[in-house]
């Protein structure tokens, strides 16, 4: 017997659709979604002009993180400074995930008590990233506090598997 032909993606949304309330919980999670960006946009609005004002022109935290180029010293410490004043965690999270960018070291205790002060895995998870990426200083303390923790061991594989494979 013939196999039927499997459907393509579009069939098998236009079907998904067909079910009761299904196409509007979708298009209401989009409208959500739409929301939120637009949120996001316009809290990261103020700290994107002060970037702007040291002569460095994005039009998002995503866009830095997606096209990494290195960080000048200036650039990182208007982000450090933006961390702690963002009171969402997605925003914090892309605030971290650029500093991986520093072309230099940074002071690297904001991002200690960023990651004392959430409970946000993801955002806990970007600042171990950045920490074994960035190597920041004077966070020698934290490190060591932490050695011996599962944030200690994750810290441990992502340092090796970080660009220069230095284990922190």
């Amino acid at each position: 017997m013939p196999r039927r032909p499997r459907p393509t993606v579009e069939e098998l949304v236009a079907r998904f659709d067909q079910i009761p309330g299904v196409r509007e919980h979708r298009e209401g999670a989009e409208a959500r979604r739409l929301q939120k960006e637009q949120e996001y946009t316009r809290l990261e609005a103020p700290m994107l002009a002060e970037i702007a004002a040291l002569g460095f022109m994005v039009t998002s935290l995503w866009e830095i993180v997606n096209n990494p180029a290195p960080l000048p010293p200036a650039f990182v410490e208007a982000l450090l400074a933006w961390l702690p004043r963002f009171d969402v965690d997605r925003l914090k999270e892309g605030v971290v995930r650029c500093l991986t960018a520093a072309c230099e070291p940074f002071d690297g205790r904001p991002l200690v008590d960023c990651y004392n002060h959430t409970r946000d895995e993801g955002l806990k998870w970007a600042i171990l990233n950045t920490v074994a990426c960035a190597h920041p200083h004077s966070i020698d303390d934290w490190l060591e506090e932490i050695r011996d923790t599962t944030a200690g061991d994750t810290l441990q594989r992502i340092s090796r598997a970080a660009p220069d494979g230095r284990d922190r």
